[in-house]
């Protein structure tokens, strides 16, 4: 199930929302690049990672990716000027290889129902990254903290969780730190950084590759 049947909607609740989380990831690109830099924004929704970009000051390239057209209806009218495709994270490595310096998943790495699939994606986000190029991540928390306790009556089990967003159930697999460091790894990724971030409701990952 994609954001189409309430993409409107739930962009509108998205709007104003203060993401320390992508205020650390901004922060970081700052301090680890020089020049136009270039980003892939894998899942972008309405573009809630260029919102920060766009007042960051930095000079960049943007292209923004997400499976509902819905979400990117309402991306294309917050910022017309950058550029956006109806595009599952699956079907990624039809994009150039070798072009971005930072891929970023916020909130949509989570979606993917099997460890194969996750394997493939990440796999797939490699080639796109130029040399020395970083992937950065955020997963829900939902097997730690306030948000299982939140969810708790969505647990399926392994992991899994089907939780209604709107009237919809969408699929949400909670990561543990060590199930993500083992993901990595085994995809050829060196880790910078795996950790709960400070709110304890998200995970947040940097990696690059070997």
């Amino acid at each position: 199930m994609s954001y189409d049947a309430f993409a409107s909607t739930f962009s509108e609740s998205r709007k104003n929302l203060r993401w320390g989380e992508i205020e650390y990831f901004m922060e970081y690109i700052k301090n680890h690049s020089s020049g136009k830099i270039s980003i892939l924004d894998v899942g972008c929704g309405n573009g809630r990672f260029l919102e920060t970009l766009e007042t960051s000051g930095l000079p960049y390239s943007y292209i923004g990716i997400d499976e509902s057209s819905g979400m990117i209806h309402e991306a294309r009218k917050l910022h017309p000027e950058n550029v956006f495709k109806v595009l599952d994270m699956n079907h990624m490595g039809e994009l150039s290889r070798n072009s971005y310096q930072f891929i970023v998943f916020i909130a949509s790495f989570h979606h993917l129902h099997t460890k194969e699939e996750r394997k493939e994606v990440l796999l797939k986000a490699k080639k796109l990254l130029s040399p020395g190029g970083i992937i950065m991540m955020t997963n829900w928390n939902l097997m730690g903290g306030t948000l299982f306790s939140k969810y708790e009556k969505n647990y399926e089990g392994n992991g899994n969780f089907g939780i209604k967003i709107g009237a919809h159930n969408r699929y949400y697999h909670g990561f543990v730190l060590e199930e993500l460091k083992s993901l990595f790894r085994e995809s050829g990724f060196a880790i910078i950084e795996n950790r709960v971030f400070e709110n304890e409701k998200n995970i947040v990952s940097l990696i690059k590759s070997e």
